[in-house]
C-alpha cells in the first residue's frame, strides 16, 4: 500500500475486538490489522510510524474522577502503561549499549491493581532507550520493529514532546532488560504519559503472546510424564 494519499481506520472498531481477544490472538489481530490497513515490508513503514503516534497515547496522564469512581473504579496514582520519571528505579543488569540507564524514562508493566499504594511491594518496568536523530542503531531497531511486529527484544513506543523534545525520533522498549522499583517509590514518580486504550492493548497483547506465552518447547517438554497415572491415598 502507498503512503501517500488519506487512510482512514477504525480505532474504536479494533478496541472493541481487542477487549474480545485473548493475548496470543490479539497480537495476531493486531498485525494483521496493521498489515491490510497499512501494508507490509519497508514500503509500510512511515505509514506505519504515522499511525502508531497518533494513537498509543492518551492526551494527559490518566487521573481518578467523581466519574470513574462512581463506575466502580478505584482510587489510583499510577497506571499499568503509565510512563515515568524516577531516579529510584534500578536496573541491575543495565544493557549499556542502549543508553544511560540512569537517566530513563520507564513503562510500568505490573497491572494496575497491583501498583497501586500498599498492594505490591515491587513493580516491574521496562526502561525506554530514546532514539535521537542521528542514532542509526535506534533507527534501525525502530525500523525492524515497526514492520515486523515480530521482535521479542524490543517494543516500540512514539516520542513524547513535552517529555523528550523534538530531536526524539521515537521510543523503544526495552523487554531484555529487567528493572524495578518499590511501591513507595512508584506513588511519587512522575508520569509524564499514559497510553491510551488502543496503546494499552498494544502493551498487553505483546507482553501475554511474546514475553509471558508458553512456547511448544515448553510443551514438549512437559508432556512426556502426561502419561503417569497418579493415585492419591
Amino acid at each position: 500500500m502507498s503512503s501517500s494519499g488519506e487512510i482512514e481506520i477504525d480505532v474504536a472498531e479494533i478496541c472493541s475486538q481487542l477487549r474480545l481477544s485473548r493475548p496470543v490472538e490479539g497480537w495476531e489481530f493486531i498485525k494483521r490489522t496493521l498489515t491490510s490497513q497499512l501494508g507490509e515490508g519497508k514500503d509500510s513503514f512511515r505509514d506505519r510510524i504515522r499511525f502508531l503516534d497518533s494513537v498509543m497515547y492518551a492526551d494527559c496522564p490518566y487521573e481518578h474522577s467523581k466519574e470513574l469512581a462512581e463506575q466502580g473504579v478505584q482510587s489510583f496514582r499510577v497506571l499499568q502503561g503509565d510512563i515515568i520519571v524516577s531516579g529510584l528505579a534500578e536496573t541491575p543488569l543495565p544493557l549499556e549499549k542502549y543508553g544511560n540507564a540512569e537517566r530513563a524514562g520507564y513503562v510500568v508493566l505490573t497491572r494496575s491493581c497491583l501498583v497501586q499504594e500498599k498492594r505490591f511491594e515491587q513493580a516491574f518496568l521496562a526502561r525506554l532507550y530514546p532514539v535521537m536523530e542521528g542514532d542509526k542503531l535506534g533507527a534501525g531497531i525502530i525500523a525492524q520493529t515497526i514492520t515486523r511486529l515480530n521482535s521479542f527484544k524490543f517494543l516500540y513506543l512514539p516520542p513524547i514532546d513535552n517529555f523528550q523534545g523534538e530531536s526524539c525520533f521515537g521510543n523503544i522498549v526495552l523487554m531484555s532488560e529487567i528493572s524495578l522499583i518499590a511501591n513507595s517509590s512508584l506513588q511519587t514518580a512522575t508520569r509524564v504519559a499514559s497510553l491510551s486504550e488502543f496503546g494499552w492493548h498494544f502493551l498487553n497483547f505483546f507482553l501475554g503472546a511474546t514475553y509471558t506465552n508458553s512456547s511448544e518447547d515448553d510443551l514438549k517438554i512437559r508432556s512426556c510424564n502426561n502419561s503417569e497415572i497418579i493415585t492419591l491415598q
